[in-house]
């Protein structure tokens, strides 16, 4: 298993457990602040990060970078990540520039990799999908997903799909590997779907990282 495969798997049980249960919610910000706090259940050098209004908690480890697009510091959050390094201000500013259509709750990323050429990235997606009688399910979902992916050119090798429980639930789990450049990229996609009241919301979870090619 590469690195960036099991950091997925790390950040995913934490947000996504959360998200069907206590209905917390991440508060991201470039440095640890009075809501992240370290956790027994994490390794060393991780950091958990809690909200109450998005429906998801989550854990970095505490070197990487995040925002929120909700937040109320997020353009102070921008800036304060573009003052660290431009490169990955711009990956941040373009990115949140379209969460309105996206649905991104929120974007981590390593700094560290920044040089190599692709950044190792975690977001979170969250969509309010309408009242649950009449919402897509799990795998309505997932097939459009995969639909989509199936239409991506720059996929190469097979699309992985597994069924996984989540906090107790069904999810849905993707990977794949894509061509970004000269560089091979594994991603890791985590889909939930939490039913809050009358509405049904989707999470996904997508975790990103260059891989050696072999």
């Amino acid at each position: 298993m590469t690195r960036s495969a099991t950091l997925g798997v790390a950040l995913v049980l934490l947000l996504l457990g959360c998200s069907s249960s206590s209905h917390t919610a991440t508060k991201a910000t470039p440095r640890p602040s009075s809501s992240a706090t370290p956790s027994g259940g994490l390794d060393a050098g991780w950091i958990l990060h809690a909200d109450s209004a998005g429906g998801y908690a989550v854990a970095f480890p505490d070197a990487w970078v995040q925002a929120m697009s909700d937040s109320p510091t997020l353009i102070d959050d921008l800036a304060a990540i573009a003052a660290q390094q431009a490169d990955l201000g711009g990956f941040f500013s373009t990115s949140f520039a379209s969460s309105k259509t996206t649905g991104l709750a929120l974007l981590a990323a390593d700094p560290r990799t920044v040089p190599s050429g692709f950044t190792s990235n975690a977001s979170v997606l969250r969509n309010d999908l309408g009242p649950a009688a009449r919402a897509p399910d799990l795998e309505a979902i997932t097939q459009g997903k995969l639909a989509a992916l199936n239409k991506d050119s720059t996929i190469t090798g097979t699309i992985d799909r597994r069924h996984v429980r989540l906090g107790g639930q069904d999810a849905s789990r993707i990977a794949y590997v894509f061509k970004s450049g000269g560089k091979s990229v594994e991603v890791a996609s985590y889909l939930l779907v939490v039913d809050l009241g009358k509405s049904r919301l989707e999470y996904e979870l997508t975790i990103g990282s260059a891989i050696p090619d072999y």
